[in-house]
C-alpha cells in the first residue's frame, strides 16, 4: 500500500491542473508540468473559453504571471453565437486545440504566430469567411479537418517543417490551386476533396503516399502533377473530377496504381519515359479496364528522347505515315501553345528551339 501510495504522490506533482478560473473575459486553468524528484516543474496558462461578446478578441500573453501557451481544451473556445471577427493570438502560444476557434462564422484573417507547433483536429473549420490565414513556418502538426469548410479560403502556403497533410485538412476549402512542398510526404484521406474552386496541383517530389479519395469531388479541377517520388495512390484520389483534363507523372511508375482511381475517360495522362516501371499491364490497370489513355510513351517506342524532368530544346522521333503531331510547350503544364505541327511521312523528324521560358514540352498525336 505504501508504494502505490507515493506512485500516486509522484504522478500528481508530475501533472497538475488547477481549478478553472477567470481572467477578464476568459476562463483558464494552471497547468504543472515536472517537479518529480529532482526534475525542474513548469508552469503555464491554457485558456479554455472566451465568454465576452467583443468582435475583436486579443488573447492576453500571460495570467498570474504565467505564459499563455495553450489555446482550447477540446471543445470550442467560442460560443455558437460569437461574432468575433478577429483574433490575435501571443507568441507566447505554442498549441492551438482540437476545436479551439471552429465554426467563427465572421472570422476573415488570422495570423498563427510562429511559435505555434501544433494545430489540433477541426481547430478552424467551418469558418465559412475566413479569407486569409497566415501560418506559423514551425508547424510540425497540422490536425485532420483543421481548415475543412473554409469555403473563402482561396490561397495558402503549406510550412515547410510539416510532413502529413492529415485526413480532411483542406477539404471543402475554397483554393483554387495548390502547391504541396516537397517536405511533404504523405496526403492522408479526403485531404483536398471537394474544393469546389480548385483547378491546379501540384505535388512536390516528396510527396510518396496519396490517401483515398484525396481530391474527391473537385468538379473544376483541370491538372495534377504528381512528382518523382509518389508509390501509392489510393483509389478514388479524383472521383467525380468531370472537368479533369491533364495529368502528368514526373518519376517512375508507382508501385501500386490504384484500379478504381475514377478519372474521367476523356483525360490525358502524361508520364516521363526517362522513368521506369511504365509498362503495359501498368497503363492497363491505371486505365481502370478502358482503353488506355493518350500517354506520351506511345511515341517513345518511335525513338522520343527526353531528359529526366521533361525538359527538351532538341526533340527527334519518328513520325508514322498520315499521322499529324503537335509540338506542344506550357511554363505551368496547365496552359499549353501549339509551336509546331508536324504531318507524319514515316521518317525520322528532328525539332530544334529555344525554350528557356519553357519548362515542359509535349508531343500531341492528333
Amino acid at each position: 500500500m505504501r508504494f502505490v501510495f507515493l506512485v500516486c504522490l509522484i504522478f500528481v506533482s508530475t501533472f497538475q491542473t488547477l481549478s478553472a478560473a477567470n481572467y477578464g473575459d476568459f476562463t483558464y486553468e494552471q497547468i504543472t508540468l515536472g517537479g518529480g524528484g529532482s526534475a525542474p516543474s513548469e508552469s503555464y496558462i491554457q485558456i479554455t473559453k472566451y465568454n465576452g461578446s467583443a468582435t475583436s478578441v486579443s488573447f492576453p500573453s500571460s495570467i498570474n504571471g504565467l505564459p499563455v501557451k495553450v489555446l482550447g481544451s477540446g471543445v470550442a473556445l467560442f460560443n455558437v453565437e460569437n461574432t468575433v471577427t478577429s483574433l490575435t493570438i501571443p507568441s507566447t502560444v505554442t498549441y492551438i486545440g482540437d476545436g479551439a476557434c471552429s465554426s467563427c462564422t465572421g472570422l476573415t484573417s488570422i495570423t498563427i504566430p510562429n511559435s505555434v507547433t501544433s494545430i489540433g483536429v477541426r481547430a478552424f473549420s467551418d469558418c465559412i469567411q475566413l479569407k486569409q490565414v497566415t501560418m506559423s513556418s514551425n508547424l510540425t502538426n497540422l490536425g485532420g479537418a483543421a481548415f475543412y469548410g473554409c469555403s473563402n479560403l482561396t490561397d495558402i502556403t503549406i510550412p515547410t517543417k510539416l510532413l502529413v497533410l492529415e485526413d480532411s485538412v483542406f477539404e471543402s476549402t475554397g483554393l483554387t490551386s495548390i502547391t504541396v512542398p516537397d517536405n511533404i510526404q504523405s496526403i492522408r484521406l479526403l485531404a483536398f476533396a471537394r474544393c469546389l474552386s480548385l483547378e491546379k496541383v501540384y505535388l512536390g517530389n516528396g510527396v510518396s503516399v496519396i490517401g483515398v479519395g484525396a481530391f474527391v469531388g473537385c468538379l473544376n479541377l483541370k491538372t495534377i502533377v504528381f512528382g518523382q517520388n509518389v508509390n501509392i495512390i489510393g483509389d478514388g484520389i479524383v472521383y467525380n473530377c468531370s472537368n479533369l483534363e491533364s495529368i502528368y507523372f514526373l518519376g517512375n511508375a508507382p508501385l501500386s496504381p490504384a484500379y478504381q482511381t475514377g478519372y474521367p475517360e476523356t483525360t490525358k495522362a502524361y508520364y516521363n519515359p526517362a522513368k521506369t516501371g511504365w509498362n503495359n499491364q501498368w497503363v492497363t490497370a491505371y486505365a481502370g479496364g478502358r482503353s488506355v489513355l493518350p500517354f506520351l510513351p506511345k511515341i517513345k517506342s518511335q525513338g522520343i528522347s527526353i531528359d529526366q524532368e521533361i525538359k527538351k530544346y532538341s526533340i527527334s522521333f519518328n513520325t508514322v505515315y498520315g499521322v499529324r503531331y503537335d509540338i506542344e510547350t506550357s511554363s505551368d503544364l496547365v496552359n499549353w501553345s501549339t509551336i509546331q505541327t508536324i504531318n507524319g511521312d514515316g521518317n525520322e523528324n528532328t525539332f530544334l528551339t529555344d525554350m528557356t521560358d519553357k519548362a515542359f514540352f509535349r508531343i500531341f498525336q492528333q
